[in-house]
């Protein structure tokens, strides 16, 4: 394991400074070895993260027992609420980045197949893509809170991860129900 990390990381590396931030960050390998995220990567990444939690969020109202209900309920608002003061951050010219326009091919497959489920089975895929992606989302946060290049954006990190460690908590505590 070790000798193929720091093979992907030497390829990583190799590929340039620019390609090394958005490859580490789909493979997981900044994650892995503790890499802040790139501005546009930290933005496209949480853009996502918030969307797909919206997303399936909105489908758990539909599908869910009542305590994944008013689960689900809390991550549309917070999300929102996240994704909305990330675009007036965008918007004030400060941040040179992006928002996707969409979820990436992974968190769309995700989602289709929460669509494609219902009952108990839709309520577990659901709880566990909340604690897997809560737990993906805590990690970002932190990185680009610690290391990231843009003050405004690192502020907004340092400030909004203790809401997603909440919801990390909050997910973890569903099936305890």
């Amino acid at each position: 394991m070790r000798v193929t990390t720091a093979v992907a990381c030497l390829l990583i590396a190799a590929a340039g400074p620019a390609a090394a931030q958005s490859v580490g960050e789909k493979t997981g390998v900044n994650s892995l070895i503790g890499v802040s995220p790139s501005t546009q990567d930290f933005v496209t990444q949480a853009a996502i993260s918030d969307l797909f939690e919206i997303q399936t969020s909105e489908l758990a109202l539909e599908r869910a027992d009542e305590p994944t209900k008013a689960f689900a309920k809390k991550m549309i608002e917070d999300h929102r609420k996240i994704s909305d003061e990330m675009k007036m951050i965008l918007q004030s010219g400060h941040v040179k980045a992006e928002l996707p326009k969409a979820l990436d091919s992974t968190h769309q497959s995700k989602l289709d197949t929460l669509k494609g489920l219902k009952g108990a089975d839709f309520t577990k895929q659901y709880h566990e893509d909340q604690v897997r992606g809560h737990k993906t989302a805590s990690d970002l946060y932190k990185r680009y809170a610690e290391g990231g290049d843009n003050a405004e954006l690192k502020a907004f990190a340092a400030k909004n991860k203790p809401h997603i460690d909440e919801h990390l908590k909050m997910a973890q505590e569903l099936d305890k129900k």
